[in-house]
């Protein structure tokens, strides 16, 4: 079983998923042109694993229905 599948996630339930890529998204945009090429590398990687991270955390949970991700995302209003 493969469990990706092609969901749109939005931007608000990547930032509740992975908070700390908002913080970094916003230093690096502060930095403008000075920001370094592995920093906006970084950041675009993890913005990639956290649109990842939904789909794959929500189609993942009958198998793992106790895992912390899963509760963590299934305790935000915006998952239920």
């Amino acid at each position: 079983m493969h469990p990706r599948f092609m969901v749109d996630v939005s931007k608000e339930l990547t930032d509740i998923a992975m908070p700390f890529v908002k913080v970094l998204r916003a230093q690096v945009e502060t930095m403008g042109k000075a920001a370094k090429t592995s920093a906006r590398s970084v950041l675009k990687a993890l913005e990639f694993l956290a649109i990842v991270l939904v789909p794959d955390a929500l189609e993942l949970v009958e198998l793992y229905p106790n895992h912390p991700v899963h509760k963590f995302l299934m305790a935000k209003p915006q998952f239920t």
